[in-house]
């Protein structure tokens, strides 16, 4: 009897644990989005030049500037990564 007993906490145990696992690389998967995102900010020009070279296009360096110094689509990109 104890056995079962035992076995049963055990058995809980394990799905607590898996269920923290879970939540764990969750929320690191978040913090990997954020940190991203926070560099994207930081370095505007380079993320656009990342961007450029996932599409195989060439990035308008002028364009790129004059975007990077654009408060609102910086405080978009914030917003956006907080709220995904």
């Amino acid at each position: 009897m104890e056995d079962i007993n035992l076995h049963k906490k055990i058995g809980l145990l394990e799905e607590k644990l898996t269920g923290k696992n879970n939540k764990i690389h969750d929320l690191e998967l978040r913090v990997t989005k954020l940190e991203n995102s926070l560099w994207r900010i930081a370095n505007p020009v380079a993320a656009f030049q990342d961007d450029a070279n996932k599409e195989g296009t060439k990035l308008d360096g002028h364009m790129a500037l004059s975007m990077s110094d654009d408060a609102n689509m910086l405080k978009q990109w914030a917003n956006s990564a907080l709220h995904s």
